[in-house]
C-alpha cells in the first residue's frame, strides 16, 4: 500500500483525522451548493448523504480512534470501519 512506499511520520498521521473531516465537509458542501445551482441534476446529490453520514461518524470517532484506524489500515486491517457501521 501507500505507506509501504511512502511511510507517514507521526505528525502526518495525527493530522489525518482533521484533514479527512475537512475533505468530507468540503465535498458534501460543494455538492449541495452545485445542486442548488442546478436542481434538475440529481446526480450531484449522489455522494452528499453518504459524505455527511461519514463525516458525522468520522468526527465522532475522535482523533485517537481515527489515528488507530489509520495505523490499522496502513497495516492492512479494516476492523474499525466494520465495527462503526454496526453502531
Amino acid at each position: 500500500g501507500y505507506c509501504a512506499s511512502y511511510p507517514l511520520n507521526p505528525e502526518e498521521v495525527d493530522a489525518l483525522h482533521l484533514l479527512v473531516c475537512a475533505r468530507l465537509a468540503l465535498s458534501a458542501t460543494v455538492g449541495n451548493y452545485s445542486y442548488i445551482q442546478n436542481p434538475e441534476n440529481e446526480y450531484l446529490l449522489l455522494h452528499a448523504e453518504p459524505a455527511w453520514r461519514t463525516l458525522k461518524m468520522w468526527w465522532g470517532a475522535g482523533t485517537e480512534e481515527a489515528t488507530e484506524l489509520f495505523r490499522g489500515a496502513a497495516e492492512g486491517g479494516g476492523w474499525w470501519w466494520e465495527r462503526r457501521q454496526k453502531d
